[in-house]
């Protein structure tokens, strides 16, 4: 995640850096979401292996609208917040910041100068919608830890 979030602005912009990221974020993915689900399985016990898997593919697929929702509602606010600071508050200003966060045809109709500002704040916008993933993630990372399940005066 974090070759992306460096290939988006925030130290380069590199549409390979991106895209290779994006490869190797896909295929932890898989490996992780692979291993977790034989991981259940493997632990449950025959009668509970439906109810086991059923929960996992709930989880994820929860984890995944919360997590897109999210970083969307934090990318279009980063994006509308720079565009009002660097357009200024004027109606032309709130009508290029509907447009463009409407759709990217827009940036057709704009002067080029205006175009690479816009551009430049939708990178920054992406930066700060990575930024989330990031903490998400690292959250995740710290509360994964190994924790007892029973009392560890119950082991044997």
């Amino acid at each position: 995640m974090i070759p992306i979030v460096l290939c988006t602005g925030m130290a380069t912009n590199n549409t390979y850096g991106i895209a290779a990221g994006l490869v190797i974020v896909g295929i932890s993915n898989g490996i992780g979401a692979t291993a977790s689900l034989i991981g259940l399985i493997a632990n449950a016990t025959e009668e509970d292996q439906a109810v086991a898997t059923a929960c996992s593919y709930l989880f994820r697929s929860l984890g995944s609208v919360v997590g897109i929702s999210l970083t969307a509602t934090v990318v279009q606010q980063a994006l509308r917040n720079q565009l009002q600071e660097k357009l200024g508050n004027s109606d032309e200003a709130a009508t290029i910041v509907r447009n463009v966060r409407e759709s990217l045809d827009y940036l057709k109709t704009l002067d080029p100068a205006t175009r690479e500002l816009v551009r430049q704040c939708y990178g920054n916008a992406t930066t700060a919608g990575f930024g989330l993933l990031i903490a998400i993630a690292s959250l995740a990372a710290i509360s994964s830890g190994e924790f007892p399940l029973s009392p560890p005066e119950n082991r044997s």
